[in-house]
């Protein structure tokens, strides 16, 4: 039935036919590759965003770790403790500890 009805038409006919699937095709390759490039661009967003904040948590708690070192430090060293003890048990430097003594 298809056949029939193509024989009814024009070169002219055929041909625009022909271009204007040809455009269509196109056209929907292009949406395709456009929302796939849209897809990757918000998951690699979305990875960057877990990742800096996984970092970000990482990153603080360090300096939480840190800063409970020098508050332990200088509360040995109030208590008359010796600076090498204090070193031993907050794994702090000698000059850090001396610069909390002063």
């Amino acid at each position: 039935m298809a056949v029939k009805t193509m024989k009814g038409f024009t070169q002219k006919e055929l041909d625009y036919i022909r271009e204007s699937y040809r455009i269509k095709c196109d056209l929907d390759y292009q949406d395709e590759v456009v929302t796939a490039k849209r897809k990757a661009i918000r998951a690699g967003r979305r990875a960057g965003l877990k990742k800096g904040r996984e970092q970000g948590l990482e990153q603080g708690r360090e300096e939480g770790r840190e800063e409970e070192k020098l508050i332990i430090a200088k509360n040995l060293l109030e208590k008359g403790s010796t600076p090498e003890f204090v070193r031993e048990i907050t794994g702090l430097s000698l000059d850090e500890i001396k610069r909390l003594k002063n």
